[in-house]
């Protein structure tokens, strides 16, 4: 793993796309020292337990290609494999109750993208601070582990009065967990363009 992935041409504009979203948000500082050493875990896939959901749905998107040939030569097979698939994920959901429950664990607006991630903040948090950010993406309840360090603050007209939307660009992210990201993003944007479309029909 490398703070900069080779992707294909494709993913590396894809990866760029941004949304605004909402997303259960954690984060905590880190200095150099915790960072190389999670950062090494991260490398060697010693995934926690927050991260099972996105584990698994990298599997099940590997295995997309080979299931659709086993559904053209053997439907039953297909099916019975789609209904395993299903299960596992109710488990890994169960893993996710305490983390989707936990009192810190609010949804927040962000605006999110396969490289980085920006939120608002009360306070400012000093460029080039190291950052461990836990997102839990929604409907999924994928959870992604990633490091970052912070680019900017701007301040912003915040709900309680004044705060600051603070940017950080991702340096530390499994590949299935930028694949992930690539997808929902992709996914939450063709979600936005068809309730837009249906929106201008209906006021036609």
């Amino acid at each position: 793993m490398t703070d900069e992935p080779k992707v294909s041409i494709e993913d590396e504009r894809r990866r760029f796309f941004r949304i605004e979203d909402l997303v259960h948000l954690t984060f905590r500082v880190v200095d150099d020292k915790e960072l190389a050493y999670k950062a090494d875990l991260l490398e060697k896939g010693l995934v926690e337990q927050f991260m099972i959901n996105s584990s698994l749905a990298a599997v099940t998107a590997d295995m997309a290609a080979t299931l659709r040939k086993i559904e053209v030569n053997d439907p039953d097979v297909a099916h019975y494999l789609k209904s395993l698939d299903q299960k596992i994920d109710m488990i890994g959901r169960v893993f996710m109750v305490d983390e989707v429950n936990a009192p810190d664990n609010k949804a927040s607006a962000v605006n999110l993208s396969a490289s980085g991630i920006a939120f608002h903040h009360e306070k400012q948090i000093e460029e080039g601070t190291n950052l461990e950010i836990k997102m839990m993406l929604m409907p999924s309840n994928a959870g992604i582990l990633t490091y970052g360090k912070v680019i900017s603050n701007e301040a912003v007209e915040g709900v309680d009065g004044s705060d600051y939307q603070v940017r950080v660009d991702f340096t530390h992210l499994r590949e299935e967990d930028r694949d992930l990201l690539i997808r929902h993003v992709i996914r939450k944007q063709g979600d936005m363009l068809r309730e837009r479309r249906i929106a201008r029909e209906n006021s036609e």
